[in-house]
């Protein structure tokens, strides 16, 4: 099943990936864009590997909140739940 974009769609998700935090915005184009490994990545940008999960995490949270209201709201939910339960 072949699925199109409108062009105003795309533009909204280059925006949005060029206002990303530096790191998240580098990990992501070398992970997502140009397929590279976590390990690849973590190499060419010079930090550890455990670093470029976490930025890639970031800037996949950040475009979900920006790009996907539903999904956004659900995040911030579970997050909201996170960070309230009780400990034990």
């Amino acid at each position: 099943m072949k699925t199109s974009y409108l062009p105003s769609t795309l533009a909204q998700v280059r925006r949005e990936v060029e206002a990303l935090p530096a790191e998240g915005r580098s990990a992501l184009m070398l992970v997502c864009v140009q397929g590279l490994s976590y390990q690849e990545a973590a190499r060419q940008l010079d930090i550890p590997l455990q670093a470029v999960r976490k930025h890639l995490l970031g800037a996949r949270l950040a475009l979900l909140r920006k790009l996907d209201q539903p999904a956004a709201r659900r995040l911030d939910r579970i997050a909201h739940a996170e960070v309230h339960a009780p400990t034990s």
